[in-house]
């Protein structure tokens, strides 16, 4: 179940937006002033269905909800403290791996289902 303050309202305005339909020497440029200036973008013209997309983004916000003892368990998850100038924190990650065939090598535990089921439908 979804906690109201976990539902995404909105995107920031000074978060990059990466075209993908641009020039490939382009894209990459972007990224990487992206990555060096802000840590993160948004990716768009990318030629994911939206369907695939918002159901990535649910079972994300369900899964980084769970309690930290059962996120770690699962394949591709991390948890990482952060900060070198005085701005402490944590930052929780799940990585995911795009080849099939590595893939149906792997455990993932009971979200292996969820996540599987949101990118196949």
């Amino acid at each position: 179940m979804v906690k109201e303050s976990q539902k995404i309202v909105a995107v920031d305005q000074d978060i990059p937006v990466i075209d993908m339909s641009l020039e490939r020497s382009r894209v990459s440029m972007q990224i990487v002033k992206a990555c060096e200036t802000i840590g993160f973008f948004k990716v768009v013209n990318h030629a994911v269905d939206p369907d695939v997309t918002s159901r990535m983004e649910q079972e994300s916000i369900n899964f980084f909800a769970k309690p930290v003892l059962e996120k770690k368990s699962v394949f591709g998850y991390g948890l990482k403290d952060i900060g070198l100038k005085g701005d402490v924190g944590e930052v929780e990650y799940l990585l995911f791996h795009t080849n099939p065939l590595v893939l149906s090598q792997l455990s993932f535990g009971n979200e292996s289902t969820k996540f599987g089921v949101s990118m196949n439908k």
